[in-house]
């Protein structure tokens, strides 16, 4: 996506850029930010009549540019088993009423 959008760029004769159908709401929506993080206006064509549904089209504006950083460019987060593994929690267990222990923390308990 961003590389069709990096070749709607390099070539000043084209206007508009028209991505292909997407069959998720998820990936529409990906494709409006990609779009605007190059400076690009985006607007939605409804076209029953041609074909599968909505698509996307992407206008140059006077804001449009290679952004300094490419979304490609930025790494990928880390999956929870790593973060897992950095972060280290000692679950201890709660004291009991009668404990000497809770007493001699200065913990009050009260009975209710």
């Amino acid at each position: 996506m961003e590389l069709e959008i990096q070749r709607f760029l390099q070539n000043p004769d084209q206007l508009h850029f028209e991505f292909p159908h997407f069959p998720t709401s998820y990936l529409g929506l990906a494709a409006h930010r990609v779009a605007q993080h190059y400076g690009l206006q985006t607007a939605v064509i409804d076209n029953a009549i041609d074909g599968p549904g909505a698509k996307i089209m992407a206008m140059r504006t006077s804001e449009s540019r290679y952004p300094s950083v490419c979304l490609s460019e930025i790494p990928a987060k880390q999956s929870e088993n790593c973060q897992h593994e950095l972060i280290k929690i000692a679950i201890r267990p709660r004291p009991s009423e009668t404990s000497n222990e809770a007493t001699e923390m200065g913990i009050k308990c009260s009975s209710a």
